[in-house]
């Protein structure tokens, strides 16, 4: 039987031959090729470029729709327009987490969307019971999916409802005319930390009151939501003291039709999708999700920018166009171009927002490797094959030598 040290000289020669056959593999994946004009993704990747992944601005003179402030009285919370981040709290995965690929949706965190035009945040919790009273210790933020016998897959924030919150509240309220909806769904729950999972119901009242302590409103009644215009959801919602309004609402599976489709699988097929759904907006009669970005089937996370800009172009038509009477709007990767979709729908973006979105996604996008195309993704699951053939490849050789004559 070989000894700890004799493995160990066998691990660092068997990463050694892996190294010199997946090495060239590895450096002709890994580079983003910025001269490949064709080539939207790295194009957009370099925060110098002209075009850049952050946003293109609107001109300052560009008249806004008014229909998400006061001035509209009778228009309809459910028919009110609202940028909504998809899986908002992917913005919080940290730099070096290779399960960015598979699970990031945003770069930034909650208040630098809001920063960026979203007006509408996708919150999906996880409740860690750690007691045998099953009291409260932390809400987290996830992103992933329930296999056999609750079994998790997928990531899970550090950041809690407890310690992110204060930061979209004291947003709003140096916001005072923007209202902020927290939309959610997907909740689970979880006992000391484990990886066994079982759902337990959003609208749940220990749920509801860890975003009360925060300051945060919350309408949990369908039928109210759906009747309610915008100016009687912005005065529900303003927080106690005057200024911010920040509303939790129950999401997906809820008081919200999610508008998924499995199908809306490439590029080319948002448009059609998007077309069924303003058609469906009339006979809807509940708020609603309209999700103007390309569904995940596969290891990687399809966050475009070049889909954002045609989804800016779309939005300019609004209040027709494909946008005529849509609620929340949602996409993936706010930092591009989310400042401009929003004002087009009409929120009220300030030139400091601006300016500090194009700081945090400038940031967010250096930090993150500043590329999201094909050869980058492949140049990270190449590391993730390395280390997966060096562990399989050195414990098998460990195997066959402990057994050996």
């Amino acid at each position: 039987m070989l000894s700890k040290g004799q493995l160990l000289t066998w691990q660092s020669l068997l990463r050694i031959a892996i190294f010199l056959v997946a090495g060239p593999l590895v450096a002709a994946a890994g580079s983003c090729d910025h001269s490949a004009q064709d080539d939207p993704l790295c194009r957009a990747s370099s925060v110098r470029e002209e075009r850049s992944l952050v946003q293109v601005f609107r001109k300052k003179d560009k008249i806004n729709v008014t229909l998400n402030t006061d001035e509209g009285l009778g228009e309809l919370f459910r028919t009110s327009p609202f940028l909504m981040s998809h899986d908002s709290a992917t913005g919080f995965m940290g730099v070096d987490d290779l399960r960015d690929i598979s699970a990031q949706a945003q770069f930034t965190g909650f208040t630098q969307q809001l920063d960026c035009g979203v007006r509408a945040i996708d919150i999906r919790t996880v409740v860690n019971q750690v007691d045998i009273f099953d009291h409260l210790s932390t809400i987290q933020f996830f992103h992933g999916s329930i296999v056999e016998h609750g079994l998790f897959v997928g990531w899970v924030s550090d950041q809690t409802v407890k310690s992110s919150m204060p930061e979209i509240t004291a947003w709003a309220r140096t916001h005072p005319d923007e209202l902020v909806v927290l939309v959610l769904s997907h909740c689970y729950k979880r006992r000391n930390f484990l990886p066994f999972w079982e759902g337990m119901s959003c609208t749940d009242d220990s749920m509801v009151l860890a975003f009360a302590d925060q300051g945060i409103k919350a309408q949990m009644d369908c039928n109210t939501l759906n009747s309610w215009t915008l100016y009687q959801a912005k005065a529900y919602a303003t927080m106690d003291g005057g200024g911010g309004k920040v509303l939790l609402i129950p999401g997906e599976g809820y008081c919200v039709d999610a508008g998924f489709d499995s199908s809306v699988t490439e590029a080319e097929l948002v448009q059609p999708y998007l077309e069924k759904r303003k058609g469906q907006a009339a006979s809807m009669g509940r708020p609603y999700q309209t999700q103007a970005l390309i569904q995940q089937n596969s290891i990687a996370v399809p966050v475009l920018a070049h889909l954002n800009e045609q989804v800016s172009t779309w939005s300019q038509q609004y209040p027709q166009g494909l946008f005529q009477g849509v609620n929340f709007l949602e996409v993936n990767m706010a930092c591009s171009y989310g400042t401009s979709i929003s004002e087009n729908i009409g929120a009220k973006v300030s030139d400091d927002d601006r300016q500090k979105c194009k700081q945090h996604c400038k940031v967010a996008w250096e930090k993150h490797g500043a590329c999201r195309s094909t050869a980058c993704i492949l140049w990270k699951m190449s590391i993730l094959v390395w280390y997966g053939m060096e562990d399989l490849a050195f414990w098998s050789m460990a195997g066959i030598l402990r057994h050996a004559p």
